[in-house]
């Protein structure tokens, strides 16, 4: 009896009990020997699996590249700068018969030469680690806009050129869509000045065709994307650029 209730009592121990050890490695990726720069912070992208039983998850080179891009999407580059002195660690904990891998990704962000720029990098201003991320996050939903319907649609490969092709819920297949054409349709997805979301009603400019005079509208806010907000008024869906977004209305 005595030793059954001992080996009940290490289980309960075991049970509630974890542990964690860290690992990493650090690479000099831009060479700063010699060179006018300025180091301007940090840059850090995460992701993390978990696996019951040694089951499900990804593997390590896998979490590292969706730690990368969630690097890239936070801290896009401007020109003239680089990221150096990138490090990758790794956290596995421990709980019982649960385990958890989260791989973190940072970096400098180096200015090389004096002259700043406000001007993206090809790769971020076209917005490829963005959409590489949402490629990766099953829980963001995208659309993209056909004939005035703002259709919602899942992502099935990323061309080398950088465009995507897409299908909708009738199966209707979409090829060479550029980032910048598709769409945030979560409820709450905020713009990139922070100002509107997804779901908000807001008060915009919309463009009259005759006398291509201007006037002001109504409505809510459907979809987001790098450039163009789809707003639903009383009569149509519209495309109305970021900055045509005057306020949001209570």
């Amino acid at each position: 009896m005595k030793t059954t209730r001992l080996f009940c009592l290490l289980i309960i121990v075991i049970a509630v009990s974890s542990c964690a050890f860290h690992s990493g490695i650090m690479n000099d990726s831009a060479s700063l020997h010699g060179q006018d720069f300025e180091l301007l912070g940090m840059a850090e992208g995460r992701s993390s699996t978990t696996h019951v039983l040694g089951i499900g998850g990804l593997n390590p080179l896998g979490l590292v590249a969706e730690a990368k891009r969630a690097m890239y999407n936070r801290y896009p580059l401007k020109k003239g700068q680089a990221y150096a002195n990138i490090s990758v660690d790794f956290k596995r904990s421990y709980f019982f018969l649960v385990n958890t891998t989260t791989a973190m990704v940072t970096a400098d962000i180096v200015q090389f030469g004096e002259e700043e720029s406000e001007e993206l990098q090809s790769l971020f201003k076209n917005g490829v680690a963005m959409m590489n991320l949402i490629e990766l996050n099953k829980n963001v939903e995208i659309g993209i806009m056909v004939n005035g319907e703002l259709r919602k649609v899942n992502m099935i490969k990323m061309e080398n050129t950088g465009h995507r092709t897409v299908m909708d819920s009738s199966g209707n297949v979409y090829s060479k869509i550029k980032s910048s054409m598709l769409y945030d349709l979560r409820e709450g997805a905020m713009s990139k000045d922070g100002v509107f979301s997804v779901g908000n009603k807001v008060r915009f400019i919309t463009s009259i065709a005759s006398g291509g005079k201007s006037g002001e509208s109504i409505g809510i806010v459907m979809g987001i994307s790098e450039r163009y907000v789809a707003i639903r008024n009383e009569l149509m869906l519209l495309q109305v650029p970021h900055s045509d977004v005057i306020e949001v209305v209570k």
